[in-house]
């Protein structure tokens, strides 16, 4: 609403008056209201050139109705009272208490709800009285229980993996309506998200049921059996269109993810794609997050083969043998718990290829037996599920197998799902090691873009380098891997290729440092068995001889 194009001209349903110490409470009801379909203003999008009162005093005369949370500093300030007594003047004003305070006059005098406490509940009793409020001066629906009619049904069991439902899109649109649209969006992120074999994904038809009204998540969670559901809105302006969507816990209504996309209306179906693939990648990575905090929670004696697995993934990211050891003992537990587990397979073979190029195995031979056989096993099980086929895709030249197969799968995972963080990120490292290297930094950025708080981040920053690497973009390179080597001093192929770039650059003494801790660990020759192509293993070779300040490769 703040740029051009979104100017302070249009009306909005609901104009929110508070302290800025309650910030944090104003944004909560804020959001509520959105999610119930209304327009929400607040100061927080006063743009940078307008002048606060001039802004101010258009938005109260927009406004519909004018919602005052008021605190002891509320009550104090000089902008509340002023906005809060436009608002009675005009017939539209709504109060609710946030912090016990005496209101002041002639406010003591109107009906005021009790906010108090409130934690974002919509079935809280002082919410429903601000609702109701509300939906008689602007119109729509106060908060409903449920939209199904007769007695409740029971409650679905919870999957045993990510669950999610994609509800109708919100119609921002004053008057006009854009169904086809919202309910074409809603369908192709549904559809996008069924790609993913390791999500549970409410039909489009079931969501739909829940498009008239208010709505409360945690009712359509339990309705539909889902941890999670995603919400969205659509607003049109000025041949351009602006779509929010977010990503809430149904259990407690907690926000995990937001994004939104500004685009133009010249090719709906093409928005609808990118819009679907962009959110369905983002979510790949957000929801396994989500999951492994909640597998964290709950004590390990309940813990089935899906938790066990979760609580593996991040050990599995941390390059560190203690951390290893555990993830393979939970997955071993995994397995014995559900021997058609697919992901647990794959990623033990993961560990395995990690602790093996590592030289942490005591048993190097039984190590690269075992890795092979569960990653072989994985893809058995589920040949088509895009994770195990990304996850094979570095596992298995870790573990010495050929880094021709690892290509075909990591594109065959990239073919499946496109819009996957983690399948981006697995064919690019590959192209990084024998490949297209502007490829690889296109694809390894594309997956940052996605995931940009990606625990799996060092290892992305080390494909990228080793790209930049081949390019003989040594600066760049180096930058990259020292950030990686010192978050991850065991990790050989980061330092192996440090070692190169420093040398190459001239640093010989901290290139010789880098070498000698990847010697240490008898990790240099593993790390170079994985670089096929000649020009590239010629390069990092004559970097290494530099380091050792020796003329021979």
């Amino acid at each position: 609403m703040t740029g051009q194009g979104w100017g302070c001209e249009r009306m909005s349903d609901v104009f929110i008056s508070y302290a800025r110490s309650t910030r944090p409470l104003a944004d909560a009801a804020a959001e509520a209201l959105r999610g119930l379909g209304y327009e929400v203003w607040l100061d927080a999008l006063i743009p940078a050139h307008r002048a606060y009162d001039d802004v101010i005093e258009e938005r109260l005369k927009l406004a519909r109705a004018v919602l005052v949370l008021w605190s002891p500093d509320a009550a104090k300030s000089t902008w509340v009272r002023s906005e809060a007594g436009r608002g009675r003047a005009a017939g539209k004003l709504v109060q609710a208490v946030v912090a016990a305070t005496p209101l002041p006059m002639p406010y003591d005098m109107i009906q005021c709800a009790d906010l108090e406490g409130w934690d974002g509940d919509p079935q809280a009793a002082g919410w429903r009285t601000v609702v109701a409020s509300l939906a008689e001066l602007i119109g729509g629906a106060p908060v409903a229980e449920s939209p199904a009619e007769g007695p409740a049904a029971p409650a679905p069991a919870l999957p045993d993996k990510p669950s999610i439902a994609v509800l109708p899109f919100t119609d921002m649109a004053d008057g006009a309506t854009q169904d086809f649209f919202t309910e074409g969006m809603a369908e192709e992120i549904t559809n996008a998200l069924t790609r993913f074999p390791g999500l549970f994904v409410i039909a489009s038809s079931s969501a739909q049921a829940y498009r008239a009204g208010a709505r409360d998540v945690k009712v359509i969670g339990r309705e539909l059996g889902v941890r999670y559901l995603l919400e969205g809105s659509v607003r049109k302006a000025a041949g351009r269109v602006r779509i929010a969507v977010k990503l809430v816990a149904a259990r407690d209504g907690a926000q995990i993810w937001t994004e939104r996309f500004d685009d133009t209306l010249e090719d709906v179906f093409a928005l609808q794609d990118r819009v679907a693939a962009s959110v369905a990648g983002a979510l790949d990575s957000t929801l396994e997050t989500a999951e492994i905090s909640r597998a964290a929670a709950r004590p390990a004696a309940t813990l089935g083969a899906y938790e066990l697995y979760l609580r593996a993934l991040p050990l599995s990211r941390a390059w560190d043998r203690a951390a290893a050891e555990q993830a393979l003992r939970l997955l071993e537990a995994a397995i014995a718990d559900d021997a058609a587990f697919a992901p647990a397979y794959i990623l033990a073979g993961f560990v395995r290829g990690q602790i093996l190029s590592s030289g942490w195995a005591d048993d190097p031979a039984e190590c690269h037996r075992l890795g092979i056989d569960h990653c072989r096993r994985a893809l058995r099980l589920a040949p088509n599920d895009p994770m195990v086929l990304s996850l094979a895709a570095t596992a298995l030249p870790a573990l010495g197998e050929n880094l021709g197969e690892a290509g075909l799968l990591a594109e065959r995972a990239l073919e499946i799902n496109p819009g996957s963080a983690g399948n981006l990120m697995g064919s690019g490292w590959l192209q990084a090691l024998d490949g297209d290297p502007e490829l690889a930094i296109s694809r390894l950025e594309a997956a940052r873009r996605l995931d940009p708080r990606s625990p799996m981040r060092l290892f992305n920053l080390t494909g990228i380098g080793i790209a930049w690497f081949s390019l003989r973009r040594f600066e760049d390179a180096a930058a990259l891997l020292s950030e990686v080597a010192q978050a991850m001093p065991d990790y050989p192929i980061a330092q192996l290729f440090l070692a190169a770039c420093l040398a190459h650059l001239g640093r010989l003494a901290p290139a010789r440092a880098a070498l000698d801790r990847v010697e240490a660990m008898g990790g240099a020759d593993r790390a170079l068995s994985t670089l096929r192509e000649p020009g590239r293993r010629a390069l990092l070779q004559s970097g290494l001889a530099l380091a050792r300040g020796s003329a021979a490769a």
